[in-house]
């Protein structure tokens, strides 16, 4: 996957692609990676240069950045319905990204008890 897999697949979950739409996929392409480095910050990833460059994520962490990104173009659009939805998806796939604790087990000392 590289920056410009991860334009389309933000645009395409958007319904931001095919049709006549054109000219506001030139305004995404501008201002995209500007966009997507917000979010990679936000998640502690490497920041993205340029379209071409290789990206080396989990699948875990591609979903939480498409999402993340598709939340703020919603928002730079004023598309509150679909803003909304990328918001929730995306707080639940950070918070799950940014947990690195799998099990809790609570373990209780063992002490010597001298008397019963």
């Amino acid at each position: 996957m590289n920056g410009y897999d991860l334009y389309e697949k933000v645009l395409t979950r958007l319904g931001y692609v095919g049709g006549n739409t054109v000219n506001t996929e030139q305004r995404f392409f501008s201002s995209f990676l500007e966009l997507c480095n917000q979010i990679a910050a936000d998640l502690k990833l490497a920041e993205i240069k340029d379209y071409e460059q290789p990206l080396e994520l989990t699948p875990q962490e591609a979903e939480a950045l498409c999402c993340g990104t598709a939340m703020l173009l919603a928002f730079s659009e004023g598309d509150s319905n679909k803003n909304k939805l990328f918001t929730e998806i995306y707080n639940a796939k950070r918070a799950a990204l940014l947990s690195k604790t799998d099990y809790i087990i609570d373990n209780l000392p063992v002490t010597e008890s001298g008397g019963n």
